[in-house]
């Protein structure tokens, strides 16, 4: 079996050629601490997912979705105050495929 390696076909148009531009490193960051912040969301709804629901209490109309929501919240303020360096190592992987 001949494995080939992986080629991708949607190359940006300044790959290797040139620099990043500034606005393109800001657009970049901004990207990497949302990308961070949907990590952060979906490890925090699975780490709530292990916890068992009280059968005693009773169940509020709507209660899931504004869990969810605050969820959400913590995500996006882990992100941009107390970062995890995930956004960061998203950013130096992306930019050292640049020229320099």
């Amino acid at each position: 079996m001949d494995i080939k390696p992986f080629i991708p076909t949607n190359i940006p148009v300044n790959y290797k050629d040139e620099q990043m531009s500034e606005m393109e490193k800001e657009k970049l960051k901004k990207v990497a601490g949302e990308m961070e912040a949907e990590f952060l969301k979906i490890m925090l709804k699975q780490m709530k997912a292990t916890i068992p629901e009280n059968e005693d209490e009773e169940k509020a109309p709507g209660k899931d979705i504004m869990t969810d929501f605050m969820l959400e919240r913590y995500a996006e303020d882990v992100s941009k105050n107390q970062s995890m360096g995930i956004a960061k190592m998203i950013y130096e992987q992306y930019t050292k495929t640049y020229k320099k």
